[in-house]
């Protein structure tokens, strides 16, 4: 190595040593921060020391503020934080006060509301002197109706100029199908009214399954 090439390089490091590098933490901050959404810049990621909160009874932007000030006040245990809506809003940018424990239960409520809307009540009727093989196929119907999230209701009532079959007979044949459904729902309701008779079967919520049947004897 040559001796203008030592000099130099020794003057390099001089100017390094005189001059030192910047933290890159800030800068990386600041790239993260400009690569997020909007909606992702909260709380110490909002890249502008004052600020005006949305005041939450108003509506109305508050004075400009030092962000850290309204931080150190922030109830972050109880789900708070600031996001950043209007970085160029004057005087200063715009932040409004949110919490998550309140967003996630509208979010589980409007997902709730969504599936009921969803769903519909499927009905199924049987008449009294129902075949075997007609009754399989129609508990089959109900089954898949509630796997896909539907209530059931499953109507008993007699057959055109066919004798009515005796009341005992009639109640053990509801009390089956019931029990049927009692092994699918936890949700089922039985009402006889005269000659016929209804059994409403709503969907177990997901993961709950109905109880167990009861033990053969």
């Amino acid at each position: 190595m040559s001796l203008i090439t030592r000099i130099h390089g020794a003057a390099t490091l001089l100017k390094l040593a005189r001059y030192p590098l910047p933290s890159l933490q800030p800068t990386l901050a600041r790239t993260a921060s400009s690569r997020a959404p909007l909606n992702h810049l909260i709380n110490e990621g909002i890249p502008h020391p004052v600020v005006q909160l949305v005041n939450p009874e108003t509506r109305k932007p508050d004075p400009p503020t030092r962000l850290d000030a309204l931080l150190a006040k922030l109830d972050r245990k109880g789900g708070d934080y600031y996001s950043l809506v209007d970085p160029s809003h004057t005087p200063a940018p715009l932040i409004v006060l949110r919490n998550r424990k309140i967003e996630f239960n509208k979010k589980k409520a409007d997902k709730a509301s969504a599936k009921a809307k969803k769903s519909e009540t499927k009905i199924i009727e049987m008449t009294w002197s129902i075949e075997p093989g007609d009754l399989r196929h129609k508990l089959s119907k109900a089954k898949s109706h509630l796997e896909k999230g539907d209530s059931v209701e499953i109507l008993f009532k007699p057959k055109p100029k066919v004798p009515l079959p005796e009341p005992d007979l009639r109640r053990n044949l509801a009390t089956s199908v019931e029990e049927e459904m009692q092994a699918l729902s936890s949700d089922v309701k039985k009402v006889t009214k005269g000659i016929a008779t209804v059994i409403t079967v709503k969907p177990s919520p997901s993961g709950t399954p109905g109880p167990e049947p009861p033990a053969a004897s």
